[in-house]
């Protein structure tokens, strides 16, 4: 008896010593230069490649400014529209000139460009390993791009209207297929349709279509706990949809208070909606309906960028030649943390 209960006491010990030395024998990894903090774009200028991305620091809370250019020892273009992250690689969308460079998303040593078929490129997503990117010039042609899990070029498909954000929620690729336009001779902003098309991203083709109110302007698309949100919008009133997990069906919330509506952020299930007037709007993502006035931001400027990222609010302020200052606000108390001095239109803010 007490031969066997050695054996299993030893067996026992065998393993956790084993353990432990598997455990102890991983590889720890280094946290990257610009990891934990916030990645912000600095849109840029049509005609001068000052495009660029700045990086603010958790835990410093200080600004590394043009981290592109500090990495890589040249300039990444004139417009930046989009950041993407797939595994630990961000991809960065550029608008002019036409074409995708991929860096580590941490140390933003550039990896590879991604220049086939990138034809004014607006925004990107990832699904099945794969990456859809739309593309449109707003007059003469609108499409998404697919490439496969080597960033190779796949397929284009092209769509009637519109081909703006894109976002991956629920194993679909949705893409905003309508949004705004302005028409001669008065160039009242006026939709151009009413559809959201859902992709997927298996057979990589258009299954269905999802439609809003007519009439109403679709002005946003985001992502939120693996599901998509619609954000549209008239001269007179709002309205906030909620896309179903399975993608098959559209839900509307009216938000008759909300006059222009034009910008979605959702953090910690809350609900941000900033309008023209740039006021913003809160609510809890579960009650929208009862959604209210929360703060102005009208006597600050004119209001280019907009996020909330864990409990931080994020506003962008172009001066009259498009440098950006960054004011950063506590949501909870509505205290300003911090003032940035940004590059040209500050745009887009990404938790990295």
């Amino acid at each position: 008896m007490k031969k066997h209960i050695s054996i299993a006491f030893l067996a026992i010990f065998s393993l956790a010593v084993t353990s432990c030395r598997n455990d102890s024998s991983e590889p720890m990894r280094t946290p990257g230069k610009y990891e934990n903090g916030i990645l912000i774009v600095n849109e840029g200028k049509p005609d001068t490649p000052v495009a660029e991305v700045d990086f603010l620091s958790n835990q410093s809370n200080t600004l590394q400014s043009s981290i592109y250019k500090a990495e890589n020892n040249t300039s990444l273009g004139n417009i930046l529209q989009d950041i993407g992250f797939k595994n630990d690689n961000a991809y960065l969308v550029l608008n002019i000139p036409n074409k995708i460079e991929v860096v580590n998303r941490y140390d933003f040593k550039k990896i590879k460009t991604i220049s086939e078929k990138v034809d004014n490129a607006r925004y990107i997503a990832f699904a099945e390993g794969k990456t859809f990117v739309t593309c449109q010039d707003f007059y003469t042609f609108r499409k998404i791009n697919i490439y496969g899990t080597n960033d190779e070029f796949k397929k284009e498909i092209s769509l009637p209207r519109y081909a703006e954000k894109v976002v991956s929620a629920g194993g679909k690729i949705y893409i905003q297929s309508d949004g705004v336009t302005y028409p001669a001779p008065n160039y009242v902003p006026t939709s151009t349709g009413n559809t959201i098309s859902v992709l997927n991203p298996i057979t990589e083709n258009i299954e269905s279509t999802l439609t809003v109110t007519s009439g109403e302007i679709i002005q946003d698309l985001e992502v939120y706990a693996d599901r998509a949100y619609v954000l549209t919008s008239t001269a007179t009133g709002s309205s906030f949809y909620s896309i179903s997990p399975t993608g098959n069906t559209i839900t509307k919330t009216s938000l008759p208070d909300i006059a222009g509506a034009n910008d979605l952020s959702i953090d910690n299930n809350i609900v941000y909606i900033k309008n023209d007037a740039n006021f913003i709007f809160k609510a809890n993502l579960g009650t929208v309906q009862s959604i209210s006035s929360w703060m102005n931001l009208g006597t600050t400027g004119y209001v280019y960028g907009m996020n909330v990222i864990e409990n931080n609010l994020y506003v962008s302020l172009p001066n009259s030649l498009g440098l950006s200052v960054t004011k950063v606000y506590d949501v909870n108390t509505k205290a300003l943390k911090n003032t940035l001095s940004n590059g040209y239109f500050t745009s887009k803010f990404f938790k990295n």
